[in-house]
């Protein structure tokens, strides 16, 4: 079963951390909604701290590009 027929693929870190290289807020913002969505189904997994800290580098650099 692939990880795209059980709902929302899990956002690590590198995805998110390639999209605010990129300076492309168009993707940081897919990536961010990406993984918010992903949180919301998966509350208690494992990597949701890893998740979160990501998130709040990709809420940074959105406020540093507005």
């Amino acid at each position: 079963m692939s990880d795209s027929s059980m709902g929302p693929i899990r956002p690590y870190g590198p995805p998110i951390m390639e999209a605010i290289a990129s300076g492309d807020t168009t993707r940081m913002r897919q990536q961010g909604e990406n993984a918010r969505q992903w949180l919301k189904v998966n509350p208690g997994h494992e990597s949701h701290g890893e998740v979160q800290a990501a998130l709040r580098k990709l809420d940074e650099a959105l406020g540093s590009t507005s």
